[in-house]
């Protein structure tokens, strides 16, 4: 139980740290669990560990997802940019 646990809290590190590098974060959980020999490597505890990062990342960029003001003004300036009329 306490090993499972041990296992989790360093792939959750790993997941953490390696999310935001230009090379798959998936990849650094697998590489850790062959290293390591940890035994739990199931679908469920990934997905677990990519939903964390999710919720991380909205927690953290919450007031710019929901200041729907801005985003609007965003959104045009960004149509207006591809559409080739550029301020």
């Amino acid at each position: 139980m306490i090993s499972d646990l041990l296992e989790i809290f360093l792939l959750s590190i790993i997941q953490g740290v390696s999310e935001f590098l230009p090379v798959s974060s998936a990849a650094h959980l697998i590489i850790a669990s062959n290293i390591y020999e940890f035994k739990n490597q199931s679908l469920l505890i990934d997905i677990s560990l990519h939903l964390g990062s999710l919720l991380a990342i909205l927690f953290y960029f919450k007031e710019d997802i929901f200041d729907l003001n801005k985003n609007k003004n965003l959104f045009y300036k960004m149509s207006h940019f591809h559409q080739g009329v550029h301020n």
